[in-house]
């Protein structure tokens, strides 16, 4: 008896490939193509629990998404696919599409020259890889702007407050703009503390390095040039009689010399900002310090009156000055903004007045009703009973 045999195909079972969809972009074309793996014969696309973004749709015969995203937003659906035989298959996608590119929009960074400086500008939206660029004025000298990340680094070599704008741009040639003004003072290395004796007739210098120049008939004490700096001088205050003083670093590190006694330090503090300046009490037993952020301390006889520390600065604090009666003092930003606390009265500000440099410190008059504003390039502003007297038009590098 003959025999016959036959051969069957079976055609795979259908698969779908697994690749995730690729984000959106709003007001950008947008196309996207899922496929599948075996199955019989033509492949009918569906979307099922869900919908896709707005703006886009699902083209049945070849599985193409399309169009062009409407707004912002994830939606989550699943797209199954059916063979000519009825076999299905199915995955569950998220597509997520984003807005424009927008930056952080205007912004202030604070600065110091000669000191490293990292700024990381930053987008909303948009879609990578992005470029960064300049689009107005200049970066302050010796900084740059890394264009494939928005990283501003280097140097800065001046004092002084410069605004530049920037412009990131994504893949799709979408682009946003920004203002970002750098700040730039005085570095402490470089920077001159200066505290006068008790008849005037003299006065101390102390250099951000830790050495003290005594003139007229102001004795020296000591400094620290031998001494083991962690962070540089920033301040000097003295005693009353004029036989001591104490310096200030950055870290809030504190030196006594001459008849100045110890009263403590925030060398071991953790500061959210450094230390920027110092200033004694009237009897000499105690002293403040404040911070760039406006954080005061105080330590011996030096009374805590308040600070600016939980407060949103436009600039950062650059000085302080006590009240004869030491019950108070005044903090001064380096954009001329006064703060008062304890018996400190407010007599005005530097706020609303244009600055060619940065403000760099302040000094009380003897009475107290009066204080004076020192900006970096030398200028000089009065307020109270506080006497215009001239100003140094030098700079100060």
């Amino acid at each position: 008896m003959a025999t016959q045999s036959e051969s069957v195909t079976v055609d795979p079972a259908l698969a779908q490939v697994p690749t995730a969809l690729p984000g959106g972009e709003t007001g950008v074309d947008y196309v996207a193509t899922p496929s599948v793996t075996g199955g019989s014969g033509a492949v009918t696309w569906s979307v099922v629990d869900g919908t896709l973004p707005a703006g886009l749709a699902l083209d049945p015969a070849t599985g193409a998404i399309t169009g062009t995203p409407t707004g912002p937003g994830s939606t989550t659906f699943t797209l199954r696919a059916t063979d000519a035989l009825g076999a299905t298959t199915g995955t569950t996608e998220t597509l997520t599409v984003v807005d424009d590119p927008a930056t952080a929009g205007t912004r202030t960074v604070d600065g110091n020259v000669g000191v490293t400086m990292t700024v990381q500008l930053t987008e909303v939206g948009g879609t990578g890889p992005f470029s960064w660029s300049v689009n107005s004025g200049l970066l302050p000298s010796g900084l740059t702007i890394d264009p494939t990340t928005g990283g501003v680094t280097g140097t800065p070599t001046v004092a002084g407050t410069t605004s530049v704008g920037v412009t990131v741009s994504d893949r799709y040639g979408r682009h946003a703009s920004g203002v970002v003004t750098f700040d730039v003072l005085p570095t402490a290395l470089n920077s001159r503390s200066i505290a006068t004796t008790p008849d005037g007739k003299g006065y101390w210098v102390a250099t951000g390095d830790g050495k003290v120049a005594a003139f007229g008939d102001a004795s020296s004490y000591g400094s620290m040039v031998d001494g083991h700096l962690r962070a540089p001088v920033v301040g000097i205050a003295t005693t009353p009689d004029g036989r001591g003083y104490w310096l200030v670093a950055s870290d809030g590190g504190v030196f006594a010399f001459g008849d100045a006694a110890f009263n403590g330090s925030a060398g071991a503090t953790h500061l959210n900002q450094p230390v920027v300046g110092m200033a004694a009490t009237p009897d000499g037993r105690g002293y403040w310090l404040v911070a760039a952020d406006g954080g005061v301390f105080s330590y011996g006889t030096a009374k805590f009156r308040g600070s600016e520390g939980a407060t949103h600065l436009n600039r950062p604090v650059v000085g302080v000055a006590a009240t004869p009666d030491g019950q108070g003092y005044w903090l001064v930003a380096s954009d001329g903004g006064v703060f008062t606390f304890g018996d400190a009265s407010f007599h005005g500000s530097a706020v609303d007045v244009h600055l060619n440099q940065p403000v760099a410190g302040i000094e009380a008059t003897p009475d107290g009703q009066g204080y004076w504003l020192a900006a970096a390039d030398g200028g000089v502003f009065a307020y109270g009973d506080a006497g215009f007297l001239g100003a140094d038009p030098a700079p100060l590098a």
